[in-house]
């Protein structure tokens, strides 16, 4: 996933919250970059299998 934002701990929230899904697994933040509007950042996750 990828995303920006203005306000990186805006990120952190998002982790917590997706980590609080079942269907995700393994969440990372892999890359946070600083650009003119603000940050860019990615997130990798697995998803969890369905049975």
């Amino acid at each position: 996933m990828k995303g920006n934002t203005g306000d990186l701990s805006a990120v952190g929230v998002f982790l917590i919250e997706l980590g609080k899904l079942p269907c995700f697994q393994q969440l990372a933040l892999d890359n946070v970059t600083c650009t003119t509007g603000g940050m860019s950042f990615q997130i990798t996750a697995s998803v969890k299998e369905v049975k």
